[in-house]
């Protein structure tokens, strides 16, 4: 419960059957993110970690930032003001 005229923040963190989609000697992952219907525009920050040893080709929308942990790191900051897609291509 979220008393009115207040925000709370949350934190989501998941990992999903193969979604991996190989087009010849690259990959590639998709994340749909869904804009919840009469809302406001929201502030969405995404973190994808990819494989071990991949590196990044090409993503959309343009990354905020990216770095090196154990893996890549891909940071998105999106403004959801739409359903918004990302895409990303790496190499293993």
């Amino acid at each position: 419960l979220i008393p009115y005229d207040s925000n709370q923040r949350f934190q989501f963190s998941y990992v999903t059957p193969s979604v991996i989609e190989q087009l010849g000697d690259v990959n590639r992952y998709r994340l749909l993110i869904q804009k919840q219907p009469g809302t406001s525009a929201n502030a969405v920050n995404v973190q994808i970690m990819l494989p071990e040893g991949a590196s990044l080709v090409s993503a959309s929308p343009t990354p905020a930032a990216q770095y090196t942990l154990e893996r890549s790191v891909i940071e998105f900051r999106l403004n959801l003001t739409t359903d918004q897609w990302v895409d990303i291509v790496y190499q293993d």
